[in-house]
C-alpha cells in the first residue's frame, strides 16, 4: 500500500540518518506485524496504524532479543 511504501522509505532515510551514530540502533520490524500476502491482521493493528495489545506483545517478544546485549 502507498502508505508502507512511504514509511519505509522515512525508515531508511532515518536509519541513514544515524548510520554512524553508535548510540541509536535501526531495525526493521514490520515484517513481524504482516501476513505472507503483506496484510495486516486487524488482531495486530485495528485500525491499521497503531499496535493492540497483541501486536505490542509481537513488538517487545522481537525487540527484547536486541535489547538485552545492549544492556551488558
Amino acid at each position: 500500500d502507498a502508505q508502507r511504501q512511504k514509511n519505509a522509505r522515512a525508515s531508511e532515510l532515518a536509519a541513514a540518518a544515524f548510520a554512524g551514530d553508535e548510540f541509536v540502533v535501526c531495525r526493521d520490524l514490520g515484517r513481524h506485524f504482516t501476513r505472507a500476502d503483506g496484510s495486516i491482521d486487524k488482531a495486530v493493528m485495528g485500525d491499521f496504524l497503531h499496535l493492540s495489545a497483541s501486536g505490542y506483545r509481537t513488538w517487545s517478544e522481537v525487540l527484547w532479543p536486541e535489547v538485552v546485549p545492549l544492556l551488558q
